[in-house]
């Protein structure tokens, strides 16, 4: 919609002139300057820099010209670049003198500086810059790109003689946006000439229809981390230091981390090995089956769940005493078999990320389901592998004294990593502080990489325009390219990021910065039951551009069915020259209909100027 910026003409009834003053054609050729009274005075001069000629022809006051002291042009209603008489703003022409301001097609652009003057083209795109528009040259008749291939051309505007389609998108290659992209609406949203199947980064501008969406301040999938502790004896014994046992120790680190921890993840927490049913102060494990037993391990203690707060978390822990032996073995491979680290029901199972906490300061030292002493290594580092191997890492935390060779053996099979220690996979912990930057460290890592998308219903989105911003600290934004995430379109619908880019995000979280996912996905074009003829677009995806367009019919005025156009010829785009292009029934709708100009605030004769003609009175 074009906007305009008007002046106020005001025109002054004066008294007669002295006829002295008036020439053989009536013309006053006195230098007037306008008196508070309104007398006409031949002797006044005017008080302004400028010298002001007024002409009167059959009683008219024509558009008066000022010479400004900068020499340029102008009328009553502002500058006049061509000095055509018409004002810049109101010119349908501005760089070119056209007076009669004539607009055949009546699309906004004066027939003098039109690129097709006869078909209404306000936009003037000339796709091959020939200087002849494009609504000429797709509504011309025969071969207008001169390539020989008159009827159902592939790229009508450019010449194209084998019509090759790569994609068979009914776009010629030499034409396509995106030659090897199945996408017959061309869609190019940022119009940087690369088709939007075809960005490697796609950048959808606000305002753009989104049909599926997803952020981490909304729908990301929050990991699960299920913390299993050692609850032998020895975690009774002093910390590196003596000030603290070591089960103080690994308390009050959570204590210290579990607000941040019930925020970001869903938190479970398990021991090992489990609290025996008649302990009275004591563990005395003689219950049936045991404590070490693979039907008591773990000892859930919390079962996994989301939302909760710190302090449920805390709760958990705070009236528990170690007791017993390390059934590392038997816990490990039950958090596996019962699948503890998931949430019950939860829909987003396959794509939400888990992993194990294990935090213990002794040998793996109890095997099968009795409480002994032997060792058991070689089935716990086959525990942590079998997790590993089912996507669930396990990250290892070993208080002071433990054998780090054993540590290192378990979290290498795990697939946990310690990032900041070149000599270890696993964590060292001597007291609350190191212990704490462990979980910190190991819950950056845990961070998802997943986001639950939410589409629209009605209107599918298509999955080949996503645009995905990842967000690594206040200051670092980057829009990713389509090789660095994966949409899995089958519902539940999430998006993943893969390889480095998980890295990224992982790492930023793991230092602390806050970190953050959006994605945005542009709605599918759908294919109309019609073609629509000179759009030069397949609309009904046939394969095939503007077939049977070849006839431009008109159709006549009230027609709903085209009857007096040719059988095989569908309705044109309806443009602004008297006539029911479309066929709908309606003329030139949303255009402006030239009539003749009246007084009341309407630009009746679509010439851009208002009420032209209407003199305005002030007494």
């Amino acid at each position: 919609m074009k906007q305009y910026l008007w002046w106020a003409v005001l025109v002054i009834a004066i008294g007669c002139s002295d006829p002295s003053n008036s020439g053989s054609s009536g013309t006053d050729s006195s230098n007037d300057s306008n008196t508070i009274s309104g007398s006409d005075s031949s002797s006044d001069t005017a008080t302004s820099s400028d010298t002001t000629t007024s002409t009167m022809a059959n009683g008219t006051d024509n558009q008066s010209t000022d010479s400004a002291a900068n020499g340029t042009d102008s009328t009553a209603n502002g500058p006049d670049g061509d000095n055509d008489g018409a004002a810049d703003l109101q010119d349908n022409c501005p760089s070119i003198a056209n007076p009669d301001q004539a607009d055949v097609d009546a699309d906004g652009v004066g027939d003098a500086c039109d690129n097709c003057p006869t078909w209404g083209n306000s936009s003037q795109t000339d796709t091959d810059s020939n200087g002849t528009g494009d609504a000429c040259q797709l509504l011309a008749p025969g071969d207008p790109d001169g390539d020989s291939v008159a009827a159902g051309d592939n790229c009508s505007l450019i010449d194209n003689a084998d019509q090759l389609d790569a994609d068979s998108d009914g776009m010629g290659d030499a034409c396509d946006n995106c030659v090897n992209t199945w996408n017959p609406f061309q869609e190019d949203l940022d119009a940087n000439g690369t088709g939007d199947h075809c960005e490697e980064a796609l950048v959808i501008p606000l305002g753009t229809p989104i049909c599926a969406s997803g952020s981490t301040e909304s729908v990301r999938l929050a990991s699960n981390l299920y913390i299993l502790l050692d609850l032998s004896t020895s975690m009774t014994f002093d910390a590196q230091g003596g000030t603290s046992t070591r089960w103080e120790v690994v308390t009050t680190a959570l204590d210290g981390v579990s607000d941040d921890l019930a925020a970001g993840f869903n938190i479970g927490l398990g021991t090992f090995p489990a609290r025996c049913e008649n302990q009275s102060g004591s563990y005395t494990c003689d219950d049936t089956p045991s404590a070490c037993s693979a039907a008591k391990l773990p000892d859930e203690i919390l079962p996994m769940q989301a939302g909760r707060a710190g302090q449920v978390i805390r709760d958990t822990y705070a009236s528990i005493t170690p007791f017993g032996t390390t059934p590392t073995a038997t816990a490990l491979t039950q958090v596996l078999a019962n699948r503890v680290f998931e949430l019950d029901g939860d829909t987003f199972a396959a794509q939400r990320s888990s992993a194990v906490v294990l935090i213990t300061d002794g040998d793996p030292n109890s095997g099968g389901d009795t409480c002994n002493l032997s060792g058991d290594m070689t089935n716990t580092v086959a525990a942590a592998e079998a997790l590993a191997d089912a996507g669930v890492p396990v990250y290892v935390i070993g208080m002071t004294g433990v054998n780090e060779n054993n540590m290192e053996s378990i979290a290498v099979a795990g697939g946990g990593d310690n990032p900041n220690d070149p000599d270890r996979t696993w964590f060292p912990a001597e007291d609350v502080e190191s212990l704490s930057a462990a979980l910190m460290v190991i819950a950056g890592a845990s961070i998802g990489c997943s986001l639950s998308v939410a589409a629209d219903a009605s209107t599918p989105p298509d999955w080949e325009r996503a645009s995905v911003v990842m967000t690594l600290s206040p200051t670092e934004e980057r829009v990713l390219a389509d090789t660095e995430y994966t949409i899995n379109t089958t519902a539940p619908v999430t998006m993943a990021l893969a390889g480095i880019a998980c890295d990224e995000l992982k790492a930023s979280a793991g230092s602390g910065q806050e970190v953050g996912l959006e994605i945005r996905v542009a709605c599918q074009e759908t294919c109309d039951t019609v073609e629509t003829c000179g759009d030069g677009i397949d609309n009904n995806c046939n394969g095939v551009i503007d077939e049977e367009c070849d006839a431009w019919c008109v159709c006549v005025t009230g027609s709903t069915a085209c009857g007096d156009c040719p059988a095989d010829c569908i309705p044109a785009v309806e443009i602004c020259d008297g006539k029911d292009n479309n066929c709908d029934g309606t003329i030139d709708e949303g255009c402006c209909v030239p009539q003749t100009e009246e007084c009341d605030d309407v630009d009746n004769d679509c010439d851009g100027i208002i009420d032209e003609g209407c003199n305005v009175i002030v007494e």
